[in-house]
């Protein structure tokens, strides 16, 4: 098999995961953290008390937890009071209720 045939179907396999990898994460509240899935292996926590606002607009460097291909209508951005990134972006599939959501549980940890 030619060197050139090997690297392009190298490439699809290495596409076709990488595609497949992302479309798995999913994002679930708890009681106090907002969490980052992958096959339901938590791979990424943050505290909701942590949070300072919530928008759809980016601006600057951010953490990104992307679970489509096309995010622009899904992004939702987390601002988080400290760490070196503080944009945490994720794409939740309906992010007007996520945010609420998130919202609501934010409300009731402080309780």
């Amino acid at each position: 098999m030619p060197l050139a045939l090997r690297l392009l179907l190298g490439s699809f396999i290495l596409a076709t995961f990488a595609i497949s990898l992302c479309t798995q994460i999913r994002y679930r509240i708890s009681s106090n953290y907002l969490e980052v899935t992958l096959f339901g292996i938590r791979v990424r926590r943050l505290l909701l008390a942590d949070i300072r606002y919530i928008s759809k607009h980016r601006s600057g460097w951010g953490e990104f937890w992307w679970n489509t291909l096309w995010p622009a209508k899904r992004m939702l951005v987390i601002r988080r009071r400290t760490g070196f990134c503080k944009n945490f972006v994720i794409t939740p599939k309906n992010r007007y209720i996520f945010k609420a959501e998130l919202k609501r549980a934010m409300r009731q940890s402080k309780n």
